[in-house]
């Protein structure tokens, strides 16, 4: 999947949550200070923090909605990380 791949599938449920993105491709200088992952998938455009959604039950439904698409997310209290799986499933 390329970066471009990725968005086009996750950023109309983005827009469809009510959300907006806080971080999206990082460069290492800009991952070392937000204290990403050294293997951070952010570095090559494959996640996406997603943040201010309309209420809870969006940001529910929102990552109900990426978990079933295929995607890892994690709810880090204020934002979503959204990101292609590590090991894809058949």
């Amino acid at each position: 999947m390329t970066p471009g791949q990725f968005l086009d599938v996750v950023y109309p449920h983005i827009v469809n949550a009510g959300a907006s993105t806080s971080s999206w491709v990082r460069n290492k200088w800009r991952n070392d200070n937000v204290g990403g992952s050294p293997n951070s998938y952010h570095l090559c455009g494959l996640a996406i923090d997603v943040v201010d959604f309309k209420d809870d039950a969006a940001r529910s439904l929102f990552a109900q909605r990426m978990r079933k698409l295929g995607f890892g997310v994690l709810d880090e209290g204020d934002h979503c990380h959204v990101q292609r799986l590590r090991k894809e499933t058949p």
